[in-house]
């Protein structure tokens, strides 16, 4: 006997003729393609003859290996040039099937490239090189089969252009105090999301690809600047915070201390505009210095010029004059027989000149015998406006003559020793 084997697909209830063999004595082997149902239909004849003598039938079901198929993306839909991008299937594999996949893109209005050969992983890693649209595809088919695919899954992908790391390439200062403003300079800033001194953040203008403005935010330290762009982050080098914590310095001291930090390199100190020429200390928390001659009596403005010329405000330091005594007379005794002395005090400035315009108050404070025993305190005095009925000093309010000069009568007793007197500058508000 011979055979002939005759194969339909069977769609919604018909028969669709697909192939047939010729007469032999041999089996007929058919490798499906395609899942659905078949129709085999096999006739039999005795060898050499011209007739079948025999037929038969039979439905076979083609079961697709894969039945569900899914491709999603990491970064989801869009990722500029140059990112790594993973592609990744999920698939229900037909039990006693073993299935393998391929990656694929096209550009649209473009052409195709192959991403991952056929392979058994479910996960491929893209890296485009350019910015386009593409349509990204994966295949799937049964391992050991040649068709190109059994099942397919898609997604639309956009790639923008490549994004560069920024880079700082400089500082408008590279120390500083709370508020100031700050230039950077470097490249790929457009898009810039945060900017740090030293881990606080800080309120900024990004003015162009190149160039950002930043205003030292309070609480920040010494460290690097650091900008955060969508191409990743850049570090400066160090910037210094100058602080001034306190300002050492009576006005009649000869030294005065500025603590604080970042002073390191500070190049000049000035109090009401006049420059300290004399020697200077300077560490990275202190400047020392003597007053210098020539300042001006009165409240007058401290400045310091850091490493990098910044100027960074102090704060206020009282210049007061010199007191001096020029005189003290014995006046005799007032009318309850208290010794009244008179003493001519002098102010001048720290050259010798007499200086004016100064409200000045003065007060016995304290009186000693000459065993050096406190005799009395705050004692009453008698002065050009006097005092009150209990012996509590009156403001004065006397302005010293022209040449810094002032006479004042005070009571004293009848007490030899020191005598040591208080005085207060009215003018400094």
């Amino acid at each position: 006997m011979e055979y002939q084997y005759v194969l339909f697909m069977v769609q919604n209830g018909n028969r669709n003729f697909m192939s047939i063999t010729s007469y032999s004595t041999g089996t007929f082997t058919w490798t499906p393609t395609t899942a659905s149902q078949y129709c085999v239909l096999v006739f039999a004849r005795v060898q050499g003859t011209n007739y079948y003598v025999a037929t038969q039938e039979t439905l076979v079901t083609v079961l697709p290996v894969v039945t569900n198929l899914a491709l999603t993306a990491s970064p989801a839909t869009t990722a500029p040039a140059m990112t790594p991008i993973t592609l990744t299937a999920s698939a229900t594999v037909t039990a006693g099937c073993t299935a393998e996949y391929k990656f694929l893109a096209l550009q649209n209005g473009g052409s195709w490239s192959t991403l991952q050969d056929y392979s058994s992983s479910l996960v491929c890693t893209w890296t485009p090189t350019g910015a386009q649209s593409y349509t990204v595809f994966v295949y799937a088919r049964e391992v050991g089969t040649t068709i190109y695919c059994a099942k397919m899954s898609y997604i639309s992908y956009t790639v923008t252009p490549q994004l560069y790391p920024p880079t700082i390439t400089g500082l408008s200062a590279t120390c500083g105090v709370v508020g100031n403003t700050v230039t950077i300079t470097g490249t790929n800033f457009t898009g810039a999301t945060d900017v740090e001194f030293n881990g606080t953040p800080a309120v900024f203008t990004v003015v162009n690809g190149t160039t950002i403005t930043a205003t030292v935010p309070s609480g920040a330290t010494t460290g690097a600047i650091v900008v955060t762009a969508p191409g990743g982050t850049a570090t400066s080098g160090t910037f210094t915070l100058a602080t001034v914590t306190n300002f050492a310095g009576k006005p009649e001291d000869v030294v005065v201390t500025i603590t604080g930090s970042g002073f390191t390199g500070a190049t000049d100190v000035m109090i009401g505009g006049i420059s300290i020429t004399s020697t200077k200390t300077i560490t990275a928390t202190t400047i020392s210095f003597p007053l210098p001659n020539g300042l001006v009596t009165g409240k007058q403005d401290v400045t310091v010029t850091l490493a990098d010329a910044t100027v960074v405000y102090v704060g206020t330091f009282y210049v007061l004059p010199k007191f001096t005594w020029d005189g003290c007379w014995n006046c005799g005794l007032d009318e309850y027989g208290y010794q009244v002395v008179g003493m001519l005090m002098h102010l001048t400035d720290n050259e010798g000149n007499g200086v004016v315009g100064h409200d000045v108050e003065f007060r016995i404070d304290e009186i000693y015998d000459e065993a050096d025993n406190l005799v009395y305190k705050n004692y009453p005095h008698y002065d050009n406006v006097g005092v009150d009925d209990y012996g509590e000093v009156l403001p004065i309010n006397t302005e010293f003559d022209d040449e810094g000069y002032y006479w004042a009568y005070y009571r004293i007793g009848n007490t030899a020793g020191r005598v040591y007197i208080e005085i207060d500058d009215n003018s400094i508000n």
